[in-house]
């Protein structure tokens, strides 16, 4: 990364959690071929829509097409949206093998029922199968006519396309090359005549009724146990004190106010995806794992990783007079907590709506580490005064091409859903 500036300060006044932080050696802020000066806008869809049309988000913007047409092409089937959902999660299963695993630690905030629910699930008990388990509660916890067993198999038989490399595919398959070469099935899988698997050429086709057959012999009795752990608490910030009359965090921003840093240890890569349904039921998703090993799972060609101690942070903002909603999310930091709280500390509820928040998405970013203390900049897209401002801290400070991902998911006060998708996120939103 570029150096901008260089001084020498002693911080004494900076702790860090003790127990779930540590003094980071190797930040991981991005640098690679997508740089933010391509960036042209946060991603989200105009309000009028087909009537009928779903909207999707992914990785993938080829798979999101291919999702879309085989809806179309299956109305027959009055899919409810539980089970929209869980479709949906089981493709990413075939198009993010890394990211979207089996092996995955998922988290989400689904609404439907004209209510929002948060969702994450508890370390599993030496099993493999965690995000499947995860898609299985989802469905059991919503209203539903198909189990998961039918659900795979009707992908199996319905759902016949070829899903292609991704560009975040493409940069997860470069970075943890040497791994792979490591393991024979891996290399047979990911690479063509010692050449890895490029943009646009095609992926290995998933059995979903053999994976979830393999599930269910593998994961009994954990499988009928409830590992759903949800941990929104209230907060309390003055900004959202006064803007907003109910807020709910899976972290604590008061932290950050004291200079309390929750540094993760090692670089955790996550995905996206979401979608929303034509009687505007929601849901906004991320999956992940550490990547820092890797192997197989019982032939399926996918990736199992190790067990992230934390994913994402997530926020959920909410009013009654005006009646809206606003979820945040941020991911692809070591400290995604630190990443949300620009948008908290500068979010109002007057007024709100796609475009607001697309600029608080969308708004240059910073980010302190300790061991050595430093800052991190988005120094592209920062404003001069506010590059300055670092520079007269007598810190390090060094330039970034990209810090993180935020996505949001909007309920306006004519009803609307809206998933507003960070442009630095490697993933394409699909509008009709």
């Amino acid at each position: 990364m570029k150096r901008i500036t260089k001084f020498i300060l002693l911080i004494s006044s900076i702790t860090i959690l003790p127990s779930c932080s540590v003094f980071i050696e190797n930040i991981f802020v991005e640098k690679n071929e997508y740089q933010l000066k391509e960036i042209k806008s946060t991603k989200y869809c105009p309000k009028e829509s087909k009537h009928g049309a779903h909207r999707f988000y992914s990785s993938s913007e080829k798979v999101n097409r291919l999702f879309s047409d085989f809806l179309e092409n299956n109305k027959n089937l009055n899919l409810y949206f539980s089970e929209k959902m869980v479709l949906w999660g089981l493709i990413q299963v075939n198009a993010q093998p890394f990211l979207s695993s089996p092996a995955s630690r998922l988290q989400a905030i689904v609404y439907y029922g004209g209510k929002f629910k948060f969702w994450d699930f508890k370390k599993p008990e030496k099993s493999s199968y965690s995000y499947i388990k995860a898609l299985d509660d989802i469905l059991h916890d919503y209203p539903s006519k198909r189990s998961l067993k039918s659900l795979a198999g009707l992908l199996d038989k319905k759902f016949q396309s070829t899903i292609t490399v991704s560009k975040e595919l493409a940069v997860l398959l470069s970075k943890k090359r040497n791994l792979l070469l490591k393991n024979p099935i891996l290399k047979k899988t990911y690479f063509r005549d010692n050449e890895l698997l490029r943009v646009n050429e095609p992926l290995f086709k998933v059995s979903f009724s053999q994976l979830i057959a393999k599930y269910q012999k593998k994961s009994t009795p954990w499988i009928k146990k409830n590992h759903t752990h949800q941990v929104l608490f209230p907060i309390e910030l003055e900004n959202i004190d006064d803007n907003f009359d109910l807020a709910e965090c899976n972290f604590d921003p008061g932290l950050y106010k004291n200079k309390v840093f929750i540094l993760d240890k090692e670089q955790i890569f996550v995905t996206s995806f979401g979608m929303v349904d034509h009687k505007q039921n929601s849901f906004l998703a991320i999956s992940g794992q550490n990547l820092a090993s890797v192997e197989e799972i019982d032939n399926f060609k996918m990736i199992r990783g190790r067990w992230p101690k934390r994913l994402g942070s997530w926020c959920i903002l909410q009013n009654q007079k005006p009646k809206l909603s606003v979820v945040l999310t941020s991911f692809n930091s070591r400290d995604s907590g630190q990443l949300l709280m620009g948008p908290l500390e500068k979010i109002e509820r007057l007024k709100l709506d796609q475009s607001k928040i697309s600029t608080l998405i969308e708004a240059g970013r910073e980010i302190f580490f300790l061991s050595p203390p430093r800052i991190y900049i988005e120094s592209r897209i920062l404003k001069n005064q506010h590059i300055e401002k670092n520079l007269k801290s007598q810190l390090p400070v060094y330039h970034a091409d990209k810090i993180g991902n935020i996505h949001s998911l909007l309920r306006s006060e004519d009803k609307k859903m809206s998933l507003i998708i960070d442009s630095r996120f490697n993933g394409n939103l699909l509008c009709k």
